[in-house]
């Protein structure tokens, strides 16, 4: 059996995909959150997801007059859930939280799963 049939098989210990779905959809909903993403300009129905801020810190170096920390979020959506609508978000997307604006970097799908970093661009 290959590594990819194992993964999204519920057979021999494997969870599927519906499986890991719903896990994710019960974490979200420890601490849901309520996302506008706007995507060329255009505000996309809002969706539930789970936000993480980043514990690490990114300074970045502008044009020698100085050095300003980057603020980083993870958000959590979910993927193949059996019964709820993928999470909707790519790269560029844009969300506000907490009164930052932010940009989405970087989008991964994962089984069951998307999670997506956002930095802050305000």
């Amino acid at each position: 059996m290959s590594f990819d049939t194992w993964r999204n098989a519920n057979v021999s210990g494997g969870i599927s995909q519906a499986q890991r779905a719903a896990d994710a959809w019960a974490r979200i909903n420890r601490d849901p959150h309520s996302i506008i993403i706007v995507r060329d300009g255009t505000p996309l129905a809002a969706q539930t997801m789970r936000v993480e801020y980043s514990t690490s810190v990114n300074v970045s170096v502008g044009d020698g007059m100085g050095r300003s920390a980057m603020t980083e979020v993870w958000l959590l959506g979910i993927r193949n859930h059996a019964t709820l609508s993928d999470t909707d978000i790519q790269r560029d997307d844009r969300f506000a939280l907490d009164g930052q604006t932010f940009r989405v970097e970087t989008v991964m799908h994962l089984p069951g799963e998307i999670q997506a970093k956002g930095e802050a661009i305000s």
